[in-house]
Parts: structure tokens; sequence; C-alpha cells
């Protein structure tokens, strides 16, 4: 396409810049004492990430509303989640392929288990959704990830918990 007028061109280098402007902020990358003007995101895989190679997610969500929910943060990551067949997303069964359908794994003191997802996880290997709001203390979050809201300075963390005890996320 070839513009004669000036004006043309200068539309559409505005156009475009409008356009640029309106796009997200990409991901970043954070340690614990970066600070994060979205919603920072935590995801720590226990011994998942140890058998499958998958690193421990700290990344900062680049929301701003306050109109968001977890869903929103965690796809703006690109991080997976998959729901139970019984609860849907009100339980988070798997992050990022995590546990695999069809490898099983071990938690010591357990026999070996393949998580179906189809009710509750057992309570020894299960994925803990925690939410601390602004500088509070961390609580798990009371909501699914489609309704939980989060707002820009909040946090979440997912741990996958194993043999019973969730430990609150490190970031």
């Amino acid at each position: 396409m070839r513009f004669r007028s000036p004006i043309a061109l200068s539309l559409l280098a505005a156009s475009a810049l409008a356009l640029t402007a309106c796009a997200p902020a990409a991901p970043v990358n954070i340690s614990a004492s970066d600070s994060c003007a979205g919603v920072r995101v935590s995801v720590e895989f226990d011994l998942l990430g140890k058998a499958d190679g998958s690193t421990d997610i700290q990344q900062c969500a680049p929301l701003t509303s306050g109109t968001e929910t977890v869903a929103d943060a965690l796809a703006a990551l690109k991080i997976s989640t998959e729901g139970t067949a019984k609860y849907g997303d009100k339980v988070v069964c798997r992050v990022n392929g995590l546990p695999g359908a069809d490898t099983e794994f071990t938690v010591p003191g357990y026999d070996p288990y393949v998580e179906t997802c189809s009710t509750m996880s057992p309570e020894f290997a299960y994925w803990a959704l925690w939410i601390r709001k602004g500088d509070a203390a961390w609580d798990y979050a009371t909501e699914g990830i489609s309704s939980q809201m989060v707002a820009p300075g909040d946090s979440i963390g997912l741990i996958f918990s194993t043999g019973g005890a969730a430990p609150t996320p490190g970031a």
C-alpha cells in the first residue's frame, strides 16, 4: 500500500501508536524483593517440578483495573489450570499440566498416585490456592479462580502441597 498524502501517512502512524499504547504490558519475572505494580503470582511445583523439570514461577501479572480475577492473572502469564470434574475451577487440580493425567508420582510416606481430577485431590497431594491482599498475611482463597477477585498490589500463590501441610508461598 502506498500513501501519497501526508495526512493519510500521519493518520496511519497515529493509529499504530494508539494501538501500541493499548497493548497490555508484558509479564515480568520477579524476585521476592522486587516491586510489582500489578498482581504478584507465585507457583511452586514442589516434587512435581523436580520430576518434570518445571521450575517455580515468580512473575508480575500486568493487571491494573482491580476488577480482575485469579484466572485473569494466571491467563495474563500464560499459566494454565484445570479444575475437577465434580467442582470445576473451584478446585485447582493441575497447573501447567501437572500433575500429569497419566503420570504416577510418589509423595514420601504414601502409595504412588495418579491424579484423575474427578473430585477433590487427596490431602497428601493437592494444589493450595493462597491470596494475600496488599501487605496482609497469606490466607487460603475463599473462592475459585474464576470468582476470587484480585487488585494491583495483591499476591496469588499456588503451591503443590504434599504430606498434608500447605506451606505459605515464598513470595
